[in-house]
């Protein structure tokens, strides 16, 4: 408008690699913002009520002021990535793209850097199984590898006849496919009691690196859905979520008692039959036990900072 014009906005165009680091990227600026600056600030989100949790979660880890509220522990980001993690074979977007990434992006829930510390590369000590985003991107982009029924099979094949890429502005190595196609191998094992039967015939297949031409050792695959459950809770860096307690109490809390409640249900059922109990009944109880449980939480409610939708924030005057 010409009474903004009149004002001499200034404007910071920032570039980011992945839009995935946005939220984070924004309070990170903010943060830094405000340790030289003091002034009004909007954050504008068109899906501002679909990022509320995530917004609260990192700018509470500012320090900034908040109050308390009571929600489902199924809104809190660390049992909604946990849950998360359980379904990414599950559904018609099974083994997408965006699904794979939870392992990479936890949004919150730290997971350990390696994931699989007792295997070892036949011929490459310091090759390990690592999902790599940008060799993830290009297999799908070139393959068109989407999620649904086969695609971990797809994942597979494709990742198995991949070329190494080294251009100006791209470069895929043969470490990097072997590491990506050993993770995902070690992974779907890792998912096996959550898969539907074609899923886990894939996942029980042996792995063959497409580099070394070499079998690739790969982990036993948990006996039923409790045994996931506890192999996935050994995944998790607890140390990571411990280290930071006092600024996220409410979201282990809320795991915590996720967990409990878990083992709760194991208990009350008898161990003849935790084999063949079924990947869709176990996401029914953890669907219901999210939501049944709450949790004290911390409602961000600043009015240094305003998170709004554009058409919340249209004439309004801000600092940034």
């Amino acid at each position: 408008t010409s009474i903004g014009i009149s004002r001499q906005p200034s404007f910071l165009r920032i570039l980011l690699e992945d839009k995935m680091q946005t939220i984070e990227s924004v309070c990170q600026f903010i943060s830094e913002y405000l340790q030289e600056h003091q002034g009004k600030i909007i954050i504008i989100d068109p899906c501002k009520e679909g990022h509320h949790n995530v917004w609260r979660h990192h700018l509470s880890m500012m320090g900034l002021p908040v109050g308390r509220s009571s929600i489902p522990i199924q809104q809190t980001p660390y049992v909604q990535q946990l849950i998360g993690l359980a379904r990414i074979g599950y559904g018609v977007h099974a083994w997408s793209l965006n699904y794979l990434l939870r392992f990479i992006h936890t949004g919150g829930l730290p997971l350990k850097t390696d994931l699989f510390p007792g295997l070892k590369h036949p011929q490459h000590e310091n090759w390990r199984p690592v999902l790599h985003q940008h060799v993830l991107q290009k297999c799908s982009t070139i393959h068109h590898v989407l999620g649904g029924p086969g695609a971990l099979g797809r994942w597979r094949g494709t990742l198995s006849q991949m070329q190494p890429i080294e251009s100006r502005y791209e470069i895929i190595t043969n470490q990097e496919i072997e590491e990506t196609l050993w993770a995902l191998a070690s992974i779907s094992r890792l998912m096996s009691p959550l898969l539907s039967p074609e899923d886990q015939y894939f996942a029980q297949m042996h792995a063959e690196g497409p580099m070394s031409e070499t079998e690739l050792p790969l982990p036993s695959s948990p006996s039923n859905v409790f045994a996931w459950f506890e192999e996935i809770l050994d995944k998790i860096d607890w140390k990571e979520i411990f280290s930071v307690l006092d600024r996220t109490n409410h979201e282990a809390q809320a795991l915590e008692k996720f967990v409990l409640e878990i083992r709760k249900l194991q208990s009350s059922i008898h161990t003849s039959t935790w084999s063949k109990l079924t990947s869709h009944w176990f996401f029914e109880r953890m669907a219901y036990i999210s939501t049944q449980l709450k949790t004290d939480v911390n409602q961000f409610n600043s009015d240094l900072i305003k998170i709004m939708t554009p058409e919340q924030a249209f004439g309004l005057e801000c600092d940034l």
